[in-house]
């Protein structure tokens, strides 16, 4: 009976803590910080990250909804012309889906779940916004 009981609980001990990766990649793509981080789930991308740069002690501003300034990159507003302008900052995923939730409404659920924050823009031409969250990088 013990050797059921020892089995069972070396079976059942990774789903009580989740190992989270957690990136940050700056203008261009540039990796920024990377931590990986036991943590219980499930929880969300707001928690794990507040605790994450907390731990590390990144300067962010911003909170568990979401991040307006991690390091030294902040929102900022590009005016391409009179007709378009790119709006700057932070949008995160998780295992490379973007969703369309705050950082505290987005839960983390996988052991091997990663975390991306990475700065981006919004950008809007003609009258319309045509795209979210477009990596800088992707269409330079």
């Amino acid at each position: 009976m013990k050797r059921i009981i020892l089995i069972l609980t070396i079976f059942l001990w990774p789903l009580d803590s989740n190992a989270v990766t957690v990136n940050v990649l700056g203008r261009k793509g540039v990796q920024l910080f990377s931590t990986s981080l036991d943590v219980k789930t499930p929880t969300h991308v707001g928690h794990i990250s507040v605790l994450s740069f907390d731990q590390w002690k990144i300067p962010y501003e911003g909170g568990t909804y979401g991040m307006r300034k991690i390091f030294d990159l902040e929102n900022l507003m590009e005016v391409v012309s009179d007709t378009e302008l790119k709006a700057y900052g932070w949008c995160f995923s998780i295992d490379d889906i973007t969703p369309e939730t705050m950082a505290d409404q987005s839960p983390v659920i996988d052991s091997d779940s990663v975390i991306e924050w990475y700065y981006a823009y919004a950008h809007y031409k003609n009258g319309a916004w045509i795209g979210q969250c477009v990596r800088d990088w992707q269409f330079r």
